[in-house]
């Protein structure tokens, strides 16, 4: 939408398209669980949500960065000793007074990233990973996957599974530092 001429009638056709998204959403979720077999048990809804795809170009990125963004938010306005924090350590790599920062600053701001990866584990903005297909005979978690299985991994649960995070809900974003490399994002 940021390039070329927008009217009227563009404008109505792309609120068409995402309202019909977000009031068919819990129509479309067939896809992400199972999908092949909701491509085939649901050839009409999966010709109507495929059609809303490609007219999604405006969307697909858009919605999901200002989710994350609005987490972000959420969190540090929640703990304000992390919003402290952060903005102190980013003014050391900007500087006291400075209006703008460059690229390479951004770099360094590690706080910062983790800050960002802590709020991507607590709430991603996808509940699922693409699903993918298992290329060989495998076994995860003592589960057989046969070659070609369909496999979907529950992003959420991961960031959640109290076997590897510590209070896996409580927003914390020193966890993801490792402390041994120069206090990288581990």
């Amino acid at each position: 939408m940021a390039f070329g001429n927008v009217n009227d009638s563009t404008i109505r056709e792309v609120e068409r398209i995402q309202a019909e998204l977000i009031f068919n959403y819990d129509q479309f979720t067939v896809f992400s669980s199972w999908p092949r077999l909701g491509k085939l048990l649901f050839r009409d809804r999966w010709k109507r949500y495929s059609n809303i795809l490609k007219s999604q170009f405006i969307n697909a990125g858009t919605d999901t960065s200002l989710m994350t963004l609005q987490w972000i938010m959420a969190n540090i306005v929640k703990h304000p000793h992390i919003q402290a924090k952060l903005f102190s350590k980013i003014k050391a790599v900007v500087g006291e007074g400075a209006e703008e920062t460059k690229e390479e600053n951004v770099q360094k701001m590690t706080y910062l990233k983790v800050v960002i990866l802590e709020t991507l584990r607590i709430h991603p903005p996808s509940t699922f990973l693409v699903p993918n297909a298992v290329s060989e005979d495998s076994e995860l978690l003592g589960y057989k996957i046969p070659k070609d299985t369909t496999v979907n991994f529950v992003i959420s649960l991961m960031g959640w599974d109290p076997k590897e995070w510590e209070n896996p809900m409580e927003f914390r974003p020193e966890r993801l530092l490792n402390r041994e490399e120069n206090g990288e994002p581990d």
